[in-house]
């Protein structure tokens, strides 16, 4: 039998600080079973200390990062550890074992579906469908379903047959989602089975096949079936179809006693669209309510136009923001009228739906009524009015939205700024850049935020002043709207705000240098590598490494000016560079530094370079007087001499 395990290579950050990392080699027994196969740390420290290294906790502590970075080294597997997996599946000897396996594979499914080939992963699970053991075969059947794969379904078909109940209902299931069409005979004899839980499956599977050769049959079962729960699936069927055939049964069913079903039978009714149910529903309206009010709408017959006002004036809450929907999908010259109408509604919520509808509709009428709910009694009408207002892109929308700006209400004014940053018209720089000396702090962060949208560079020395505003959250919208901007100009005030006095701001600064990528932001960059924020010096430090060579000299004159940690992190990233003009200097820092975690980086760094002129200087490492740095030592002449380093 096949190895039921995978071993992967992941890199794992270690190191003082977190600030370096490493490969570590791991057999995957099960998803919750890690086995650590090999850390370098073991080499360096010995097998005890090892254990206690930055590495292995991070793998015990097994953070949603690192289990993402395990699954994928797991999906990215060759063909024949992964075969290894699909052949536990198939023949592993014991239920529990095939069992995990085939869970694993879906687990994979699940991440990784579109990059996940099935040639070796469909002939697996077909294979599985024959298990003797019924919970092998359900497990399979479900991998199927996830996969969609059109070349199981005569083993699928087969399978409808099955003793088990939950196969049965697992194989309808796939067959559904896999939508082809030869199964629709023997998805139609499952209607039959003698588990409603499987007829009920059978009956949503054709729906989602959409053959109307099954409308005769699920019509048999909405009727008939002694299930309410069958017969609801059967009704929700014959909408997905279509089919007008089945209008009169749906109608039949709006007589129901059951919510579920005159409910299921106008949504059903709704979706097939046919004009012909349209006095049922209208005459269906004061039991099935809301159900039949939207099924009007999707019809959009405007004989309902009259009754759906009507509801407008007088039906709850609830019936009078479904009519609103209604009407907005009807359309036409009096719906328009009774939705403009309904912006003065009683209710919250039916004002909200006015909003929406108003804006989908979306003409200069629609938009001038839709901008009155700016000036709405409620913060969150007048909130969702300008979100609408924004989405419709429209430029019927934007002076009223300008007028809004300037609106004594910090909250309107707020919303209306967002409202022209998702409309994008370059227009309205003028009024936002108003906005941004504004003197409530939500507004000249909404205005920030929208002249980040449209993106000008005419808005420069704009935002490069909201870099001082009182407001962390302004000042961090600030760089990173400067960040997206991408010129070289912004690099002095970016540089500035790494002294900013909120760590936020201090990242997003570091982070937007490492986007611009420029050397002249280097030695301010290196500086930061001294933050009290482990995050900022961190990002800091993926900035200089993504200069490369260009940031040499700010990191060599860093070197000689600087002490403590700095140092140890200044040659990590000479390092990880590998700028061979500068190994005599780190050679010099290796044989001279008084701190043992620098001389250690520094030998590390050597390796890392690969010149072999630097094998002198490592040999003297070899006698210092701590352990860590002649480790070090040992592993750069090893590097060095392998001629690993490339």
């Amino acid at each position: 039998m096949a190895k039921a395990f995978l071993d992967v290579e992941v890199v794992v950050p270690c190191g003082k600080r977190g600030w370096s990392s490493h490969p570590v080699q791991l057999r995957v027994h099960s998803w919750d079973e890690w086995e650590i196969l090999y850390t370098p740390c073991s080499k360096t420290f010995g097998y005890a200390a090892a254990l206690i290294a930055p590495c292995v906790k991070s793998i015990r502590d097994r953070d949603e990062d690192l289990e993402q970075r395990v699954l994928e080294a797991i999906v990215e597997c060759d063909a024949e550890k992964l075969s290894t997996l699909t052949e536990v599946a198939t023949n592993g000897r014991t239920c529990a074992l095939r069992e995990e396996a085939l869970r694993a594979l879906i687990r994979l499914l699940d991440d990784k579906l579109d990059e996940f080939g099935s040639a070796l992963v469909v002939p697996a699970l077909i294979q599985a469908l024959s298990d003797s053991e019924a919970a092998v075969r359900r497990l399979a059947a479900k991998g199927l379903s996830k996969l969609g794969e059109p070349a199981a379904v005569p083993a699928l078909i087969r399978l409808l047959e099955d003793e088990d109940e939950g196969v049965r209902h697992e194989v309808a299931k796939a067959l559904g989602k896999i939508g082809d069409t030869s199964a629709v005979p023997v998805l139609i004899r499952s209607l039959q089975d003698e588990s409603k839980q499987v007829r009920c499956e059978a009956a949503e599977a054709l729906g989602k096949i959409g053959d109307t050769s099954a409308v005769p049959a699920l019509i048999q079962s909405f009727l008939n079936d002694d299930s309410e729960l069958v017969r609801y699936e059967a009704a929700k069927a014959l909408g997905d179809i279509g089919d007008a055939s089945a209008v009169p049964a749906l109608i039949q069913g709006l007589e129901s006693d059951s919510y579920n079903i005159y409910s299921a039978s106008a949504r059903a009714l709704g979706a097939i669209g046919d004009p012909t149910a349209v006095p049922a529903l209208i005459n269906s309206l004061d039991r099935v309510g809301t159900d039949a009010i939207r099924a009007l709408g999707m019809i959009g017959d405007p004989v309902a136009v009259p009754i759906l006002i009507q509801l407008l004036r007088t039906g709850d809450y609830w019936s009078r923001e479904c009519a609103v929907e209604a009407l907005g999908k009807i359309g036409g010259e009096a719906a328009l009228s009774a939705i403009t109408t309904a912006i003065w509604d009683r209710s919250k919520s039916v004002r909200m739906k006015v909003a929406e509808v108003l804006g989908e509709i979306g003409d200069a009428s629609a938009i001038s009524a839709l901008s009155k709910l700016l000036y709405d009694s409620d913060s969150e009408v007048q909130h969702h009015a300008a979100s609408v207002l924004g989405a419709t892109k429209s430029p019927f929308a934007i002076p009223h939205l300008v007028e809004a700006l300037s609106d004594g209400a910090a909250w309107i004014r707020a919303s209306a700024a967002s409202a022209l940053g998702a409309i994008g018209d370059a227009s309205t720089v003028p009024a936002l850049i108003r906005a941004v000396s504004d003197g409530n702090s939500q507004v000249r962060l909404a205005a920030v935020r929208a002249l980040r949208q449209i993106g000008s560079t005419d808005i420069i020395s704009v935002l490069v002043k909201a870099l001082s505003d009182s407001d962390s959250l302004v000042r961090i919208e600030a760089v990173e709207a400067l960040a997206e901007i991408g010129n070289t100009a912004v690099i002095p005030a970016l540089t500035k705000a790494l002294t900013d006095r909120d760590p936020r701001v201090r990242l997003a600064s570091a982070e937007a240098l490492g986007k611009i990528c420029d050397a002249s932001a280097a030695f301010a960059l290196v500086l930061v590598l001294n933050d009290d924020d482990l995050e900022v010096r961190q990002s800091a430090f993926r900035a200089i490494i993504k200069m490369g060579k260009d940031a040499v000299p700010a990191l060599v004159q860093s070197l000689q000016d600087s002490e403590g940690d700095l140092r140890e992190l200044i040659v990590a990233a000479l390092g990880l560079i590998r700028e061979i003009s500068i190994a005599h200097l780190i050679e010099k820092t290796l044989l001279e530094s008084s701190e043992p975690w620098v001389r250690a980086a520094s030998a590390w760094t050597l390796g890392n370079i690969g010149d072999s002129n630097a094998l002198d200087a490592l040999k003297q490492a070899l006698n210092d007087t701590d352990a860590v740095v002649q480790n070090a030592a040992r592993q750069a002449i090893d590097k060095i001499l392998q001629g690993s380093h490339s």
